[in-house]
């Protein structure tokens, strides 16, 4: 008996029990705009599932993502389904890329990716249509349906719990040049490294999270893993507009005190104990891009001509992202160069320098707080501080 309905009155899970229960046979079908997914049944077992819609859950994007072919190979396999009108799985064992148990993992894999990605609809209309049967020539995949179910369930539960915990979707998303935790803490899954190839200064949370290949969800936990691992950061997004012109200007004139005060600092330690070759290593080059001449603006000391100059290179940056790239490019440069004091002279030497320039900076940062506070200036100062 056929039966349909809104998922929005009639969960998904309740479906799938009813199937299951009752040994159903053929096909539940829901459609929400242009997106449409297919589930197959047996005797209430699952047996295959399709989506004509969503990139994510097609089987070749998916064999792809898991290595099983390479971009090559699978624009060959297009080029010869649109040809000849077979299924993908079908030419994907006559060319010998994958055997057929191969190919039957990857459709139980897609099927469960499928399913999963339906406890998160919320709405949309579902149609089951009995003894309904796959594609012909397909392999058929062997699924428990109440196991499906509640791994589906769990993952609806962690998706609301993540959604809460990560940054706002507008929150742009950076790799932190200064990590605090060192390569040897952490370990990358390939959905973390896939998250990071996105990871860019320029994409917001939203964008980052529809990018990654393997769906939200899975973006979803491996960019929580990376913020936790603080491999990653996110940023609020500040631009030119995000206060008055007069505020902004007291931000601007705030950060440039901050760091051309610190860079001095650092430029008197190596000059103090290494002399004429102080000054060589203080100006040795970084590889880091960075905004041509931020670096002389603030190395020329606390003068009103190098905040003019400053000011003048700040406000060429792209409204969007200014404060963000003015922080990070600024803290960049005396990160570098405290690098390099402790690259010549030792992980003391640097420890002290490092703590007599916050404690310089303390009064300035206590007579500005409401600033410092609100664009978050004092963190990301105390992180460029941070050498290991």
């Amino acid at each position: 008996m056929s039966f349909a309905g809104n998922l929005a009155t009639v969960s998904l899970g309740d479906i799938l029990q009813l199937v299951s229960t009752g040994r159903r046979s053929g096909a539940l079908v829901t459609v929400r705009g242009r997106q449409k997914k297919q589930i197959f049944f047996r005797d209430g077992r699952i047996i295959y599932a399709t989506s004509e819609s969503a990139e994510e859950d097609r089987l070749g994007q998916l064999l792809v993502r898991h290595g099983r072919l390479t971009p090559e190979q699978l624009a060959e396999v297009l080029k010869v389904q649109k040809s000849r009108g077979k299924l993908l799985g079908e030419i994907v064992i006559e060319r010998n890329y994958l055997e057929r148990h191969e190919l039957i993992d990857a459709l139980r894999l897609q099927a469960e990716e499928i399913i999963y990605s339906l406890f998160a609809w919320g709405d949309g209309e579902f149609n089951f249509v009995e003894n309904r049967t796959p594609p012909e020539n397909m392999p058929e995949i062997d699924l428990d349906t109440m196991n499906v179910m509640m791994e589906g369930a769990r993952r609806f539960d962690e998706w609301g719990r993540l959604r809460e915990e990560l940054p706002p979707p507008d929150y742009f998303l950076r790799m932190r040049t200064r990590p605090i935790m060192t390569a040897e803490d952490v370990t990358l899954s390939p959905e973390d490294l896939e998250i990071l190839a996105l990871v860019d200064g320029r994409r917001q949370v939203e964008e980052v999270l529809q990018l990654h290949p393997r769906g939200e969800y899975s973006a979803a936990r491996a960019l929580y893993n990376l913020l936790e691992s603080e491999l990653v950061e996110a940023l609020p997004v500040h631009d030119g507009e995000s206060g008055s012109p007069e505020e902004m200007a007291r931000v601007y004139e705030l950060v440039f005190k901050l760091y051309s005060h610190s860079l001095t600092r650092v430029y008197r330690q190596l000059t103090d104990l290494l002399g004429e070759g102080g000054e060589q290593v203080f100006r040795r080059a970084v590889e880091r891009k960075m905004t041509p001449g931020l670096f002389e603006a603030l190395t020329q000391g606390d003068s009103p001509a190098a905040l003019e100059q400053f000011n003048k290179l700040v406000a060429g940056m792209p409204d969007s992202i200014r404060l963000h790239k003015v922080l990070s490019q600024a803290g960049d440069l005396l990160h570098d160069r405290l690098r390099l004091v402790y690259e010549c002279l030792g992980k003391r030497t640097v420890g002290r320098l490092a703590e007599s320039i916050q404690k310089d900076v303390a009064f300035l940062l206590a007579q500005k707080r409401d600033l410092a506070d609100r664009y978050d200036i004092g963190s990301d100062f105390s992180n460029s501080l941070r050498v290991r």
